[in-house]
């Protein structure tokens, strides 16, 4: 007689417990704004701040042979030719974080020994 009272009330229980629906998540509209702006916020940040691995400060014609030399040796990343005055700057990718950059930066020093890292603001 336990035996089958026993059987009988896990059968019910599952019964009652199972669950066939999926749970709905009611959002407020202001928290799909809140997310919106700041994922904007973020992409106008990373626009403005990240890092980049200077290869060279100096004249002209020795600045474009350096940025020739750097885009057959590193083909996948971008390589940029600036003048402040009085030099020439040739930099080479752009960073998000600092810790991609400076593996890099490591494989760019066999080439260019005198590379380092800067961070863009």
């Amino acid at each position: 007689m336990l035996r089958l009272f026993c059987l009988t009330f896990f059968w019910v229980s599952g019964l009652c417990s199972a669950q066939q629906s999926k749970p709905q998540i009611v959002q407020d509209s202001v928290v799909n704004r809140m997310v919106a702006e700041r994922i904007l916020i973020n992409q106008q940040k990373f626009q403005r701040h990240y890092f980049t691995i200077q290869l060279f400060n100096g004249g002209h014609q020795a600045a474009k042979e350096i940025q020739i030399l750097a885009e057959e040796k590193f083909p996948d990343l971008p390589s940029f030719f600036t003048f402040e005055t009085p030099n020439y700057k040739v930099q080479l990718g752009r960073f998000k974080f600092k810790g991609q950059a400076t593996k890099v930066l490591l494989q760019v020093k066999k080439e260019f020994p005198e590379s380092f890292l800067i961070e863009q603001q």
